[in-house]
């Protein structure tokens, strides 16, 4: 099945519009939504999804943005918001369909669990608000639980500092037609604006509740990044930067942007592999990894970005380890 053309990102609006919130965005389009007979500021529609514990029910989320001062002064009541669930991506054949509300409370945000969707297949999703129209986004069922599934293709990124780099790697990553992201924590960062950095956060060290909305806004303002959100679902958990620095442990994996370009070449990198023998493979570059999943083996590919404090980096495959079924070992693929 086909994918919608998400290549546009964000339309250009003059003057220029700051999203307020995107509670787990997709894609975002700058419209002008008129609310209780008049426009009380230009919006945006956007949407993601997520997934419940059972996998056939995945969880729509869509949020209305408005400019900073049009909410400041509370002046954007309840709005009705129409969501479609779709078989194709034309929307010709209907699947599932309602009406949600996106009140102040919320940030305008809207949570619709959609039931009664066929396992193990992809659908197409949107959202309507007055005259205002979302991009498309896809999602994927689960197989039912007493079928093994042929194959499940995902990856799992961290750490994407916003000043620090570009995401170059969700740019790739949209192009292995992958069935599930996995985000480990770092989505967004709390620290106040670097003036010197390569792109700026707004405002100050986050504080309040309406600070974490901004700045989670902000990020989805990224067109590679909400355009990877419109690709497949996401599990998304967090760590230390959500909320305050180093109260967390640290994972396995490269971030996606956050300490700009890492070095090709580690120093001391045999003596420290030496030291750690559970360890198959160490680098600093910018990085995500892509894992293919079959009931014969689990195969994980190291993708690095050369580049990501410009346009147009690159990726490559740095390295790829195998575990196949019935073996507890993991090899060098």
């Amino acid at each position: 099945m086909g994918r919608p053309d998400r290549s546009a990102g964000f339309p250009r609006s003059s003057p220029p519009i700051i999203p307020l919130y995107l509670e787990h965005g997709d894609e975002a389009g700058l419209f002008q939504v008129p609310i209780g007979g008049e426009c009380v500021g230009e919006a945006a529609v956007a949407h993601d999804d997520a997934r419940d514990a059972i996998g056939r029910r995945p969880l729509l989320v869509d949020a209305l943005a408005v400019q900073l001062d049009a909410l400041a002064e509370q002046r954007f009541p309840c709005a009705a918001v129409r969501w479609e669930v779709a078989e194709d991506d034309s929307f010709q054949r209907i699947a599932r369909s309602g009406v949600a509300f996106a009140t102040p409370q919320l940030a305008h945000s809207v949570h619709v669990e959609v039931d009664g969707l066929a396992a193990d297949r992809w659908y197409f999703y949107r959202f309507h608000a007055a005259d205002a129209t979302s991009p498309v986004g896809r999602s994927r069922t689960m197989p039912t639980a007493d079928k093994l599934a042929e194959r499940l293709k995902f990856s799992f990124v961290s750490c994407q500092h916003y000043e620090q780099g570009l995401y170059t790697g969700y740019q790739h990553m949209a192009g292995e037609e992958l069935d599930l992201v996995i985000h480990l924590g770092d989505y967004i960062y709390e620290g106040p604006t670097n003036r010197r950095a390569l792109r700026q956060h707004v405002g100050g060290k986050l504080l309040t509740l309406a600070d974490y909305r901004n700045r989670h806004a902000q990020y989805k303002s990224d067109p590679l990044l909400s355009g990877m959100h419109g690709q497949c679902p996401w599990l998304v958990t967090w760590d230390d930067h959500e909320f305050e620095n180093n109260w967390a442990a640290e994972f396995v994996g490269s971030s996606i942007s956050s300490s700009g370009n890492g070095p090709q070449e580690v120093s001391g990198l045999d003596a420290l592999l030496a030291e750690n023998p559970c360890v198959k493979f160490h680098d600093r570059q910018r990085a995500y990894v892509t894992c293919t999943v079959t009931p014969e083996r689990w195969q994980s590919d190291y993708r690095v970005i050369d580049e990501v404090l410009k346009p147009g980096g690159k990726v490559s495959t740095a390295a790829s380890f195998v575990v196949e079924a019935g073996k507890p070992t993991i090899e060098r693929a």
